[in-house]
């Protein structure tokens, strides 16, 4: 038992260990730098290469979520093969991320995209989604289509 002045607290933290507790975290060694590295610096030139290495105004790191995004989604795609079976919707969601209540998902078209409103800083809030498969293809693919189109030249 907690004592009274921590007891909201708790109750925080049971809520929270209680949403966790089906979950099943995949952890991968840190590998995923150096694959983006090895990557990246074969489909730029060696200059582009330098500057993207150098890069202090938050285009590398935009390009390396894209790149762990992609890697989720192979994990995915992965974890379907082995199971047999293909999800309806994915739900994609930084680490820090809690959800106080389960986000209503028998409203979610199975195509579509569900992102909350707000802090998206002129682009799309990315803390959080719900995806219909086809659209999670195209929301953890952002790093295969730079590197197959040569967006990085």
């Amino acid at each position: 038992d907690s004592p009274p002045e921590f007891a909201a607290e708790a109750e925080k933290a049971h809520l929270m260990l209680s949403l966790l507790r089906p979950t099943r975290l995949l952890v991968e060694p840190a590998r995923g730098n150096d694959e983006l590295n090895a990557l990246a610096s074969r489909n730029m030139s060696s200059e582009t290469w330098r500057r993207f290495s150098a890069d202090t105004t938050g285009v590398s790191s935009s390009l390396q979520q894209c790149y762990h995004r992609n890697r989720c989604y192979q994990l995915l795609e992965e974890g379907e093969r082995q199971r047999g079976f293909k999800y309806d919707l994915v739900v994609a969601a930084r680490v820090d991320v809690l959800f106080l209540a389960s986000p209503p998902l028998q409203l979610m078209h199975k195509d579509g995209l569900w992102v909350p409103d707000g802090m998206d800083w002129g682009g799309l809030m990315d803390r959080w989604a719900v995806l219909g498969r086809r659209t999670a293809k195209m929301w953890f693919g952002v790093w295969h289509e730079i590197i197959h189109r040569n967006f990085l030249q």
